[in-house]
């Protein structure tokens, strides 16, 4: 059966379930101060008790948004109710993520009335770190770790529209991929592919970006970068694998092609045909010159 509790008893429920809460409650009057919180609060503060947090400003934590700024967008704490994410700053200066609930209202007590805020503050540090992983995986190709095709649509489509032009793309075909697999089994290829990855992406310069494009091809988008400059680059590519290739059992072959773009009068997607078609005329003139030193011998 129901027991119905006196006002004190329901108070000092509410009292002692907001204490043991997993969440930071804090009540903030209408100078911002802090006039009451709980246990959590002050811990995800960094404090050591409550009373060193009673009487702090809320822009004594509050990380990401000005005194000026917090007074102006609260300049009437009783009318408040949003709900939003944050950055709050610890005793020690580091800093967490938080999601704040933020209800206003106003107090009619005994002793005086006033205007407050109380604010249900959750870390989700958490969470975001979740939310930044899922971004990662969703961006980067897992086998290799550079970028993957989604990221490198979403680039393209930005640098069609701002450059910084000449934008000159390689696209690079690891060779015999197919044949690596079939002889030395998919583990020996998909290691093929890393060592790739790692060799070309270690030959670029700061801001130039590669991308895994397809199962043996990875394109390098090299902006603000005209045809004597990518040749550099695809000069440092091929010296990298050379290098590699003299003190390493296993030989890898890669064949670039590429194509610049000096302005936006050609789209970027069929600048990556040409570089597609120059790598495959890149890869006839290597079996070319293949066959021709096998007769010669």
């Amino acid at each position: 059966m129901y027991t119905e509790l006196s006002a004190a008893d329901r108070l000092e429920l509410l009292e002692l379930l907001i204490e043991k809460a997993e969440f930071g409650f804090v009540i903030i009057d209408q100078s911002h101060q802090i006039i009451e919180a709980n246990s959590r609060f002050v811990e995800m503060l960094g404090y050591d008790s409550l009373e060193e947090v009673i009487g702090l400003h809320t822009w004594d934590y509050e990380y990401e948004m000005p005194q000026e700024e917090i007074v102006e967008n609260f300049n009437d704490l009783s009318k408040v109710a949003r709900r939003f994410e944050s950055v709050h700053q610890r005793k020690d200066g580091t800093t967490y993520p938080v999601e704040v609930s933020m209800a206003g209202a106003s107090i009619h007590g005994e002793s005086r009335s006033y205007k407050a805020v109380m604010c249900i503050c959750e870390d989700i540090t958490l969470r975001k770190e979740n939310e930044e992983t899922l971004r990662y995986l969703s961006l980067h190709d897992q086998l290799t770790g550079v970028y993957n095709r989604v990221y490198f649509d979403d680039l393209l489509e930005s640098y069609s529209h701002t450059g910084p032009y000449p934008v000159t793309l390689l696209l690079c075909d690891l060779d015999d991929l197919k044949i690596i697999n079939d002889k030395l089994g998919h583990m020996n290829g998909d290691e093929m592919l890393r060592r790739t990855a790692i060799l070309i992406e270690s030959s670029l310069r700061k801001g130039d970006t590669i991308v895994r494009y397809g199962g043996d091809e990875f394109v390098v988008i090299l902006p603000d970068t005209e045809e004597k400059n990518a040749i550099k680059v695809i000069g440092r590519i091929n010296e990298r694998i050379h290098h590699y290739n003299q003190r390493s059992r296993s030989s890898i072959g890669v064949t670039i092609g590429m194509a610049t773009a000096h302005d936006g009068s050609i789209s970027l997607k069929r600048i990556l045909k040409m570089a597609d078609r120059d790598m495959y005329t890149q890869k006839e003139t290597k079996k070319a010159s293949a066959t021709s030193t096998k007769l010669g011998g």
